[in-house]
């Protein structure tokens, strides 16, 4: 908390003006709460309080007006000359007006949850900002003045009407994170693979049909987002995404397998391609023994190969909505394995050798044909769910009862 003596006379005059607006044209009732932090904090997290003023070293730098129905930005805004964070988000805003462009020591924007069309060429003046977000309004294209905000880092215009990329996207030399989920892109601006400093890409829920060799040129990618498009086939270059290490998202697609250069993605640690028709798990997965999730959900996979020993880190395998009617009892070599996921499959029987699975806590062997579990699963002291349901009758060994004993559940 911060007293009004610490703020400026200037500040506090502009303080009163914007509430006196504001009372006339929102909802906003209450004067501004006045909260205190850091500079860098400022600049770098979200402003918890909806609607505040933030000051640091005796200036108001971060300003929220979040959710009162503001219809459009306030030429009063212009007052705060040390404003880095400005927060408009919820709100009625059609238009990032021209006052935008005043307010040249922001550094971070929040503009998502409005109704904006239109991106007056004035934005091309903050050349200190570094964070964007216009997720959830009805922006049909960005504007070309949105590239010359060089320091830009990160950019979200998720769920927007997007059907193109400009030219100049390349020149934001300094992003590191885009994201265009939930947009109507069907092609791609080839210029968006020379935004080499990348290292989060989102292009999920799309319309995308094609991705170009190119995409091997963003060798600084750590996370890479492909999820919900119409994609039927994946560059070899794909390989060349040396750092892709925290997830990699290719789900509903009709992919049918994965180039096997795709195997040099050492690094990864989760993938998930659920809802596609892949008829077995992708021989690249072989070498990625870094991988700790896989998600193959709703495919069309009939076996798991027996190298599946090789991914030694894997936590998670969910295999739900398959044709499996056998394990390799090579699964079993898997002592970090804690959730298996195999509901709605085939399965007639389940190896004595899962006794060797002792970090497994989690058992869903829901809507299969199994008639019994093997005796020697009681002796998992932590598993803590075995998941039955809309099998067909099952015989469960009394050695497994010591799981409910434990809090844990049979769902039969």
């Amino acid at each position: 908390m911060v007293s009004e003596q610490q703020i400026s006379r200037k500040d506090l005059v502009v303080m009163g003006d914007l509430f006196a607006y504001l009372q006339q044209n929102t909802l906003i009732e209450k004067p501004l709460a006045v909260r205190t932090a850091a500079s860098i904090e400022i600049v770098n997290q979200r402003l918890e309080e909806p609607n505040a003023v933030y000051v640091a070293e005796g200036k108001i730098m971060g300003l929220a007006l979040r959710n009162i129905q503001l219809d459009a930005i306030p030429q009063l805004l212009t007052g705060f000359k040390n404003l880095v964070h400005l927060d408009i988000s919820l709100n009625e805003i059609s238009k990032l007006s021209a006052v935008l462009g005043e307010l040249t020591s922001l550094r971070t924007i929040y503009a998502n949850n409005n109704r904006i069309i239109d991106i007056e060429p004035e934005i091309a003046n903050l050349k200190q900002l570094e964070n964007l977000n216009l997720d959830n309004n009805q922006l049909a294209h960005l504007p070309p003045s949105v590239c010359q905000v060089v320091k830009l880092k990160s950019l979200s215009v998720a769920g927007n009407e997007l059907v193109t990329l400009p030219r100049c996207i390349s020149d934001l030399k300094n992003l590191i994170s885009i994201n265009l989920r939930g947009n109507n892109l069907r092609f791609l601006q080839d210029k968006l693979w020379e935004l080499y400093t990348l290292e989060r890409l989102n292009l999920s829920n799309n319309q995308i049909v094609y991705i170009s060799p190119s995409i091997g040129n963003l060798i600084n990618l750590n996370s890479l987002n492909l999820g919900s498009n119409q994609l039927d086939e994946l560059p070899e270059s794909i390989s060349k995404l040396k750092s892709l290490s925290q997830y990699f998202y290719i789900d509903n697609n009709q992919l049918f397998d994965l180039p096997i250069e795709t195997g040099s993605l050492s690094k990864l640690k989760y993938i998930d391609f659920s809802n596609n028709l892949f008829k077995g798990l992708p021989a690249c997965l072989k070498k990625m023994t870094a991988l700790r999730e896989i998600h193959a959900r709703n495919n069309r996979i009939e076996h798991i190969s027996s190298w599946i020993d090789n991914l030694s880190e894997l936590h998670e395998l969910q295999l739900e909505g398959n044709k499996i009617s056998k394990l390799p009892i090579q699964l079993s070599s898997l002592k970090n394995l804690r959730t298996l996921n195999l509901n709605n499959n085939y399965l007639l029987s389940i190896p004595e050798e899962f006794s060797a699975l002792k970090d497994l806590t989690d058992l869903q062997l829901r809507s299969n044909l199994l008639v019994s579990l093997p005796s020697s699963l009681g002796s998992l002291r932590s598993l803590q769910k075995i998941d039955l349901r809309d099998s067909t009758p099952c015989n469960i060994p009394e050695e497994l009862t010591s799981i409910e004993s434990r809090q844990g559940a049979i769902y039969t």
